[in-house]
């Protein structure tokens, strides 16, 4: 990702599952607003091909003491607390809504495909390594969230998204060669009988899991599931299922 990007030791917010996933941005009396990484994947998937889709879960919780040690010492705006967790912010549509917490999804659509031609994978490649994906996102939160309310400070919000994104997208990059490296070798045993252990074997250096299904190999953390999550990439590009 960014070349220049820092390492942030932000306390997290805790979503639905109970984990700590979500990065405090901004904060209206005792509400705090904060973002985690859902994923990314083929923009095909949603009816917009030649894309991939970078998504996150916007949060809106009560912040009940989670930055209480950081007040100390510093001069604490106080206003009112606002009447409900959801119209602290007016300029987000939320998708779900209770006592607990406001949620809902955001993200953007760029040019490009981690499973198209060298061209496109260029393409969205730039579009993520020169910043340019993290920078729209930030100047996206601090909008919806306002100057006055922000926390922290714009260049952190985008050093923890560039941490969030890079291990994704490199991740999906690393199942686009896996697969095309797979139907190279699946190719040579098209019409041809042969154990389909070997065969296997040969294409994903496994054989079968338990359940005689193939064992693909993982390269993100399976998590827990929060909110109500982006439904998951099916064709290899990244995962938008589990936080």
């Amino acid at each position: 990702m960014n070349a220049t990007a820092e390492k942030t030791e932000a306390k997290l917010m805790t979503g639905t599952s109970g984990y700590p996933k979500y990065f405090p941005f901004a904060r209206k009396g005792n509400v705090l607003l904060g973002i985690k990484i859902n994923g990314i994947a083929n923009g095909a998937h949603f009816g917009v091909p030649g894309t991939t889709y970078f998504a996150g879960r916007l949060r809106s919780a009560p912040e009940n003491g989670l930055l209480a040690d950081q007040q100390e010492g510093n001069v604490v705006k106080l206003e009112k607390n606002p009447e409900n967790l959801w119209d602290a912010w007016p300029d987000v549509e939320w998708e779900k809504k209770d006592d607990t917490r406001a949620s809902t999804t955001v993200g953007i659509y760029l040019r490009g495909s981690l499973g198209g031609d060298p061209e496109e994978q260029a393409k969205l490649a730039n579009a993520v390594k020169d910043g340019e994906l993290t920078q729209k996102m930030t100047d996206y939160l601090v909008g919806v969230a306002g100057e006055d309310n922000m926390i922290v400070p714009h260049r952190e919000l985008r050093a923890w998204l560039d941490a969030q994104f890079g291990p994704i997208f490199d991740g999906g990059i690393q199942k686009v060669e896996q697969a095309k490296q797979v139907a190279a070798a699946l190719e040579g045993n098209i019409g041809v009988f042969g154990c389909q252990a070997a065969i296997l074997k040969k294409a994903y250096g496994k054989t079968q899991d338990e359940d005689g299904g193939l064992v693909p190999a993982e390269s993100h953390d399976s998590g827990h599931g929060d909110d109500d999550p982006v439904d998951s990439d099916h064709d290899g590009t990244g995962n938008l299922g589990q936080d």
